[in-house]
């Protein structure tokens, strides 16, 4: 993350917990449902998220933690993956207004490892999302 604008501002955690499942409730809103259509995304479990919040006027990382049996197969799709789709994600130019309410951008990957997506909400809304199939090799 070396070289981003935002790197004196970012704050990272890890969690000791696995993430939650992907697309039904607002990330970071306990129980508060997602407006639209997000259920494809259920077959998903977060991994790692970037996080805007007006209301603190801070950024943060966030990394879940791997079940034992797969860390070394998740590191190697964070590293060559999902680390440089939060970069680009963080480097995007973004509109004054981008800034209001609090933004999320979520990696996660499904039971098998063998696809990933990326979703982006605004608030309550999905601004984008995207599922995608691994195509690093998963052997390590």
């Amino acid at each position: 993350m070396s070289g981003i604008e935002l790197y004196d501002e970012l704050s990272i955690s890890f969690d000791k917990e696995k993430g939650h499942r992907m697309g039904l409730f607002v990330p970071g809103w306990s129980g508060r449902t997602m407006k639209g259509e997000s259920k494809d995304l259920l077959n998903f479990w977060r991994i790692i998220s970037v996080n805007y919040s007006k209301n603190l006027d801070k950024w943060t990382i966030n990394l879940k933690a791997i079940e034992s049996g797969k860390n070394k197969q998740v590191k190697k799709f964070l590293i060559e993956i999902g680390i440089p789709l939060l970069r680009k994600w963080l480097e995007t130019e973004k509109t004054e207004t981008w800034f209001s309410g609090s933004r999320y951008f979520i990696i996660g990957l499904n039971e098998n490892l063998t696809e990933y997506c990326t979703w982006e909400t605004h608030n309550d809304r999905t601004i984008k999302k995207k599922i995608e199939i691994i195509t690093v090799p998963n052997i390590v």
